[in-house]
């Protein structure tokens, strides 16, 4: 690796570590959480929290009311960063972080005036707990305003490069909201209680991601820009045109069950998304930090390490993503005997379905991210939309007659559907062929994963209990893992350099 190299590729493997690592603590965060919540809640003020998260900035509707400027903040910061046009970087972080607070400010507005009122009913919450569910709503409007500053701060630091610092500032986030909130729960606190504290370990966290940014210099004492302004909102139309195929996705089965089949089905639908995020938690994880480089490398006309994010990318996105969702189907049995007992263990097919949409959609992240960085938004819209559409049409279709089994096979079906068009979309830009990318990104990591899927099956099949199974499991399926992967997955000297990679040196200024 020359000096020249070293800046560009040490940030991406700098982000890449710290959004596995972040995603890692935020699947620890919410296993460990969920039980106090709702032990200390108990279940129909647990039910209405869980409802009322479905508005919030980072994972439910809300994520929309940004109207993609935390994605085009990302995106102009970068390019303007790696122009070396320092000062203009500084004016479209304020520029961009003036915007998106005050959209916090007039949703947050939103959500107080009409949430106290029509949610309630909505929702369908009983009346003993009406009181504390509508100040619930004020504490939650006003943490709306601190997440949104939240998310735009991070989206200047990662137009920054600097991934790593965004993804710790989001640890912070859910430990201290989460933390407080079971905390106050576990107390004796009722539902307004709860919320109470997890606002407040949110305008904590906004007051240290502020501190961040101010002492990295991303943002100076300058005016907001008007021209940058309509410039930030120009290209976040249309990256915000992806949210709600996200939203929608990450909603669509729980609801659709919910309709047709009633409330019972919905607990195992929600199961298997959690196994499923886990999962997949490696997956956006080992490809996140592709959208910023992304844009950064495209500015600096620099082609070739635009085919090798893709190229050498992808590879090392597998080598993570692969066998945690082959790890995950293999051991579910033992998983959910050991996490909710053997009265769940009908939620293994659906679990088996979801995996498998991951491992199909798996070899699409970093090309997908990359197409977002590069201002190719249009492309994903197209096939993310195409596929959310043959999903619902089929989840309806199949729902009544295969039960929670049937949303999940829509889901997979519409995946090999849209597939296709989106590897026709991001491989002409960097000059692969479909030959080129399965021989050099997917292959090594798949055959690596298929010596520890043989391994792993041979202990499901011994007479184990699950306890030891998932140890055994552990121990002997990674140790098979990692020599199958110094076989085929990794050049020789390439861990050396990737390690390497992760040190600090004088160059490393450049970024």
């Amino acid at each position: 690796m020359n000096a020249a190299d070293r800046p560009y590729r040490r940030a991406v493997l700098r982000g890449t570590v710290a959004t596995g690592a972040g995603n890692v603590w935020a699947v620890v965060v919410g296993v460990v959480t969920l039980p106090l919540l709702l032990g200390g809640l108990g279940t129909q003020a647990f039910g209405a929290w869980v409802l009322l998260q479905t508005l919030s900035v980072t994972t439910g509707w809300l994520s929309l009311g940004d109207l993609g400027l935390t994605t085009s903040i990302t995106r102009s910061v970068s390019m303007a960063r790696a122009s070396d046009e320092h000062h203009r970087s500084a004016v479209i972080a304020v520029t961009g972080l003036t915007a998106v607070t005050g959209l916090g400010m007039a949703w947050a507005v939103l959500v107080a005036t009409l949430g106290t009122t029509v949610l309630p009913s909505l929702f369908r919450i009983p009346a003993s707990l009406g009181g504390a569910f509508r100040v619930a709503v004020l504490w939650f409007a006003l943490q709306t305003i601190a997440d949104f500053a939240i998310a735009g701060i991070t989206a200047v630091l990662e137009g920054g490069q600097r991934v790593d610092v965004s993804r710790g500032i989001d640890m912070i986030r859910r430990t201290l909201t989460l933390g407080a909130a079971s905390a106050v729960a576990l107390a004796g606190g009722d539902l307004a209680a709860v919320a109470c504290a997890s606002a407040v370990g949110t305008v904590l966290t906004g007051l240290v991601a502020a501190v961040v940014v101010v002492g990295a210099r991303f943002v100076a004492l300058v005016r907001p820009c008007r021209q940058e302004a309509a410039a930030l909102f120009h290209y976040g139309w249309r990256a915000a045109a992806l949210r709600p195929i996200g939203v929608i996705r990450r909603t669509m089965d729980r609801l659709i069950v919910g309709v047709v089949l009633g409330p019972g089905p919905v607990a195992l639908v929600e199961i298997a998304t959690q196994m499923q995020n886990a999962s997949e938690a490696a997956v956006s994880g080992s490809a996140y930090a592709v959208t910023p480089t992304a844009a950064w490398v495209q500015a600096r006309g620099d082609h070739h390490r635009l085919r090798e994010l893709v190229e050498t990318g992808t590879r090392y996105s597998l080598l993570v993503s692969f066998p945690v969702i082959a790890a995950t189907a293999l051991l579910a049995g033992p998983a959910v005997t050991v996490w909710l007992g053997p009265d769940e263990l009908d939620v293994v097919p659906l679990v088996l379905l979801a995996l498998a949409y991951s491992a199909v959609t798996a070899p699409l992240q970093v090309g997908s991210n990359l197409l977002v960085g590069a201002g190719e938004v249009q492309a994903v819209v197209r096939a993310a939309g195409l596929g959310m559409v043959v999903n619902l049409v089929l989840s309806l279709a199949l729902v009544g007659a295969l039960g929670p089994e049937g949303v999940f096979l829509a889901t997979l079906i519409s995946a090999v559907v849209f597939v296709p068009i989106l590897t026709r979309s991001f491989l002409p830009l960097v000059d692969l062929t479909p030959r080129e990318f399965m021989s050099t990104s997917v292959l090594p990591p798949l055959r690596a994963t298929a010596v520890m899927a043989i391994v792993l099956g041979a202990l499901v099949c011994l007479p184990m209990a699950p306890w030891p199974t998932l140890v055994a499991g552990a121990v002997f399926g990674g140790f098979a893992y990692w020599a199958a992967v110094i076989r085929w997955g990794l050049a020789p000297g390439e861990l050396r350099s990737l390690v390497g990679g992760l040190r600090r040196s004088p160059v490393d200024a450049a970024v």
